[in-house]
């Protein structure tokens, strides 16, 4: 998923092509999932993949953030499993478990939870299982995250890029001015 992830963000323009190289370059020194070191590097947002990987794979997406999790549902898969790989149950009716996933397209784990379980499993996007709250986020139940993001932020005039005359854009954006 990572080279079409990559191919299709630069061809939206949410990306430059450098962008996209020096995302390449870290995977390799560093390891990780492409959209995990994107949103790491600061290219873009988790959400920003979310909506590309949703419209893409015809596949809902969600934001963890505002989705009540249904803590029974969270014992139907172990930890372990979820972490191996990057999902996490969200609900259950009836015969069917809605399933978040960094992957959607990961066969190998769909039919690992639909055997595991013997539920129907509906797979739904998110991009990255990542807790960028510092514990400030409640979901009501214990979560373990798959990672933990400490985002450091300064005030305008504490900036290092601000004072090294380096210019802001925001993640996901090319700096290109729309103006013709």
């Amino acid at each position: 998923m990572s080279a079409k992830l990559g191919e299709i963000l630069v061809r939206e323009n949410l990306i430059s092509p450098q962008s996209l190289r020096e995302t390449l370059d870290y995977q390799r020194e560093h390891g990780g999932r492409l959209g995990f070191n994107l949103v790491k590097l600061g290219f873009v947002s988790d959400d920003m993949i979310t909506a590309v990987l949703s419209r893409h794979y015809g596949i809902p997406s969600v934001n963890l953030e505002l989705f009540n999790i249904d803590p029974g549902v969270l014992r139907l898969i172990p930890q372990d499993v979820a972490q191996k790989h990057s999902v996490l149950p969200l609900s259950r009716v009836g015969a069917t478990l809605t399933l978040a996933m960094v992957d959607p397209t990961n066969v190998f784990a769909l039919d690992d939870v639909k055997f595991m379980t013997g539920l129907n499993v509906e797979p739904v996007v998110v991009a990255v299982l990542v807790d960028r709250s510092g514990g400030s986020v409640d979901l009501g139940i214990p979560l373990l995250s798959l990672s933990r993001m400490t985002i450091d932020t300064w005030a305008p005039e504490n900036c290092p890029l601000c004072r090294a005359g380096i210019p802001l854009t925001k993640p996901g954006t090319t700096g290109q001015s729309s103006a013709p």
